[in-house]
């Protein structure tokens, strides 16, 4: 299953590169014969050279459409908005671009739309910029191309809103609250910090008490059928056997909560050691408390819970293999697979309980469907929330993973790589400090080098 879906992705983007090249090169034949000039520009363009932005509206307005996204063309031609520019990527910039409104999805460069580089106000850890940006702009994906083909018009019914769940009552907006009220039926709570290493205040912010306060919003809500909240397969880690119920929690969460409100930093970390002793990280540590909060409020709300175990990549829908992130052994394998990560410290015979994100997508659906028939059922008196263990009935190995991995890869190489894909694997920490000075350390040292000889300025 998995070697399926990842060599139909691979298979898919390496026909998408080949369709991009053959486009691009029938673009430059018909501008040599059509004696178009490098530097010439028609009204036609999306993008406008930063001296002809004379008639720009100010910057920071907000409306209904893209009113000044300002950014820097890379050396491979992507959109890169001038804070992110500036302050993360550190890239080649070889011309400034400003997005003149309004533009429709249709009339956009094809490769425009297939690019994920569009940015909402409360994208993930970056502040907004110069702008304010029309939902169909902010689900330009290659993700939704499908959905936008067969529907449309689905994308004028997204409203796109500030918040952020690390803050005491999700940072919305009072007129944003008061619309979710007023208009929300379903809420399907997935956003969570699934860092392991996150501090016990940030993690309990963002995971505990940000499901916390999805309760108490979801009280004030007029039309509420189903609230869905997403937990994780491994939030009972000491348990023999997770059934579909829930456990009784590690702590309360109401003091914990008020813990890591009151006390200092230093006090926060020595108590985060004694709170570790019962969970591996932080990150089950919150997602355990969780549980016990949604059991809590579904006297008074529909409520549901599903337990995902790790994540993967889509098996088939709307694209095989699609995934936007890097985390656990997914981050593992594309690293190996760029010749990146050399060796890891990683027991292959251990199992690995992974499902597609679309299926997790398909249980959660399901799921919502049921409690909204049970929310309309008022013979129903029972009041503890449905769960529900979205888990795979087998197993395989990180050795079985590894090699399919690899073999896929020398089929469909991925780009980017810096040395022939390898891994090894070992449990001995002696052997993996050496091979890391061998494998990473004096390699990377030497690139440096190389590249200051070179008179660039090593990353």
């Amino acid at each position: 299953m998995y070697r399926e879906a990842l060599w139909r992705y691979l298979r898919f983007i390496q026909e998408t590169r080949r369709q991009k090249d053959a486009r691009s090169e029938n673009a430059e034949d018909n501008a040599t014969r059509d004696g178009s000039a490098d530097n010439e520009t028609t009204s036609d363009d999306v993008f406008h050279d930063l001296t002809q932005t004379s008639n720009i509206p100010p910057a920071h307005s907000t409306s209904n459409t893209v009113t000044d996204i300002q950014g820097f063309r890379d050396v491979e031609d992507n959109f890169i908005p001038k804070e992110v520019a500036v302050l993360a990527i550190n890239a080649t910039i070889t011309g400034h671009w400003i997005m003149r409104p309004p533009y429709p999805f249709g009339e956009l460069p094809e490769r425009t739309r297939r690019e994920n580089n569009w940015l909402t106000r409360n994208y993930p850890g970056i502040e907004w910029f110069d702008g304010d940006v029309n939902p169909i702009y902010f689900t330009i994906h290659l993700l939704f191309e499908k959905l936008r083909e067969e529907r449309p018009s689905n994308f004028e019914k997204l409203i796109a809103i500030s918040g952020n769940v690390s803050e005491k009552g999700l940072g919305l907006s009072a007129t944003d609250k008061q619309m979710l009220v007023e208009r929300v039926t379903i809420i399907i709570h997935a956003a969570a910090s699934v860092k392991f290493n996150n501090s016990l205040k940030y993690a309990i912010f963002a995971n505990t008490r940000a499901t916390r306060d999805i309760c108490i919003l979801a009280k004030s809500m007029k039309n509420l059928i189903a609230l869905i909240y997403v937990s994780t397969a491994f939030a009972h880690v000491n348990e023999p056997f997770v059934d579909e119920k829930v456990y009784l929690p590690i702590a309360d969460w109401q003091k914990i909560i008020e813990i890591v409100e009151t006390f200092d930093e230093h006090t926060l970390n020595i108590f985060t050691a004694k709170c570790l002793d019962y969970a591996p990280n932080t990150y089950i540590f919150s997602k355990n408390l969780s549980e016990k909060v949604i059991q809590d409020y579904s006297s008074s709300l529909p409520c549901a819970i599903v337990r995902p175990p790790i994540v993967t990549s889509t098996l088939q829908e709307p694209i095989p293999g699609w995934i936007d992130n890097v985390y656990g052994p997914i981050g593992l394998y594309i690293g190996a697979g760029k010749g990146i990560i050399r060796v890891a410290y990683v027991n292959e015979t251990s199992r690995i309980d992974g499902v597609p994100v679309d299926i997790v997508i398909k249980v959660v659906i399901i799921v919502t469907w049921k409690v909204g028939l049970t929310t309309y059922d008022h013979s129903i008196t029972d009041s503890a929330p449905l769960v529900v263990n979205c888990t795979s009935l087998k197993y395989i190995t990180y050795e079985v993973t590894q090699n399919v991995s690899f073999s896929v890869i020398n089929e469909v190489p991925l780009e980017g790589i810096v040395w022939t894909p390898h891994l090894i694997s070992t449990q001995n920490p002696v052997i993996l400090y050496i091979l890391t000075i061998l494998l990473h350390i004096l390699p990377a040292v030497l690139i440096d080098l190389i590249l200051k000889f070179a008179g660039h300025q090593p990353t």
